[in-house]
């Protein structure tokens, strides 16, 4: 709350509003006048506030439209308020001035707040939301194969030999949001910049000793790539994020990480030996790591447009090495990509899981050969006809298989690192030898 007060004392509008008090203040007749001048304008301000600040923020049409129309109806109540005071109501001269000031300085806020609000609405297609998610079609390997999609292919392949394919696997997140009435004040930027590249960091299970940068460039007229930076000067990390004056928010973000990837790919040495193709890597790598609904939203083609006079001027700035097509091609691919390493793991963990239950089995049909070895039957002298004759067939069967040998094979198979099939197949045969195993022994106890 602090905060918003500090900010709205420093504003355009927080400088108007001590000015019209200080002009009023000559025109009241005492402190307890002055104090309640000032309440009356706070309690109306605040019911106009949630109206200024949806003007102030919002991106969505229904709300910005909701609040143009609450505020113009605001407008039209204290022009009538202010006719009534100084035509219709016999006040004194004082109290006339003290009201019209307070009007005026209201009905200019208003203004200047719808001033914003129609902007921002003329303005919408510069102010998209960021979405977390997004429908992708599915990836064909041999249609939709791309200059940046092969570079990406690569990069993967790179990060699962190195057992870092865990990156691969999910979106950043993060609780900090930069909303456009924010982006409008450079300290809030500053700080929630700051915030989320400690949580961009942490995402990226990197150390969070980063020193961070906003330089504002104003327009120059020519387009450039070159809108941010990453250096390291001893251990020394220093990132830099360009902010110029038509960008918004999703690009300040998609900036911080582009450069953050930059970091990411240093510290885990994924940097290739040429540096040509750097830059145009690092944003593709961005997009696979978990940035790439950041990277869509924040790579969009940005136009402004200048009027002078009758002439209209129409320029397109884009940021970053890759377009937004690239980036949608690589958030299909990367759906794809997931899905495949999804199905290896699933693969890996069944083959771990089968591998723990062949060795458990393993060593219960060593324990029931062990069993089956120190039976005593001298015990067995009281056995019916019918009992012996089992007994002497289960003997004959134990003679005529090598089960010695029968656990050396599974043994075998264990140390050899089998596929899956085989480890299925001998395991299916394990499992009936310990069935066999439990029937001798039942027998050979009397059971």
């Amino acid at each position: 709350m602090g905060d918003k007060f500090t900010k709205f004392i420093s504003s355009g509008s927080g400088i108007f509003s001590i000015v019209c008090l200080v002009v009023a203040a000559p025109f009241t007749k005492s402190i307890n006048e002055i104090f309640g001048v000032v309440m009356f304008d706070l309690i109306l301000f605040s019911m106009l506030y949630p109206a200024l600040l949806i003007l102030e923020s919002s991106n969505k049409k229904r709300g910005i439209i909701f609040a143009s129309v609450y505020i113009c109806v605001a407008m039209m109540i204290m022009l009538w308020l202010a006719f009534k005071v100084n035509f219709s109501i016999r006040t004194d001269s004082n109290s006339r001035v003290v009201t019209s000031l307070l009007l005026v300085h209201l009905f200019v806020l208003c203004s200047a707040g719808l001033y914003k609000g129609i902007k921002r609405y003329q303005n919408r297609g510069l102010y998209s939301e960021r979405k977390t998610t997004e429908t992708v079609g599915t990836w064909n390997d041999e249609y939709d194969i791309t200059p940046a999609s092969s570079i990406a292919e690569g990069f993967c392949d790179m990060l699962e030999e190195r057992g870092l394919q865990r990156f691969l696997m999910r979106d950043f997140t993060t609780s900090t949001f930069l909303s456009y009435g924010d982006f409008d004040d450079r300290n809030i930027t500053h700080k929630k910049l700051q915030g989320l590249l400690l949580d961009i960091l942490r995402f990226l299970e990197l150390p969070d000793v980063v020193a961070l940068v906003i330089e504002y460039v104003s327009d120059s007229g020519t387009n450039t790539t070159q809108v941010g930076s990453y250096s390291r000067m001893s251990q020394v990390r220093t990132i830099t994020v360009k902010i110029m004056d038509y960008y918004g928010p999703n690009n300040a973000i998609a900036i911080l990480c582009h450069e953050c990837t930059h970091y990411f790919m240093e510290y885990n040495r994924l940097n290739w030996k040429d540096t040509d193709l750097n830059e145009q890597r690092t944003d593709i790598v961005a997009n696979l790591i978990g940035f790439n609904r950041i990277m869509i939203d924040g790579y969009r083609t940005i136009e402004t447009v200048k009027v002078s006079g009758d002439i209209q001027t129409t320029t397109t700035h884009k940021i970053g090495y890759i377009d937004v097509k690239d980036c949608e091609d690589l958030g299909r691919f990367l759906e794809h990509r997931r899905e495949g390493l999804r199905a290896k793991q699933k693969a890996e963990q069944d083959f771990s899981e089968l591998r723990q239950k062949f060795m458990q089995h393993l060593d219960t049909a060593k324990t029931l050969v062990f069993q089956l070895e120190h039976i005593d039957f001298t015990r067995m002298n009281d056995a019916t006809p019918e009992h012996v004759a089992k007994i002497q067939a289960i003997l004959m069967e134990k003679e005529t298989r090598n089960i010695p040998a029968e656990l050396n094979r599974f043994e075998r198979c264990l140390a050899g690192n089998p596929d899956m099939p085989k480890l299925e197949n001998e395991a299916e045969a394990l499992s009936s030898l310990c069935t066999d195993l439990v029937l001798w022994l039942q027998v050979l106890q009397g059971r």
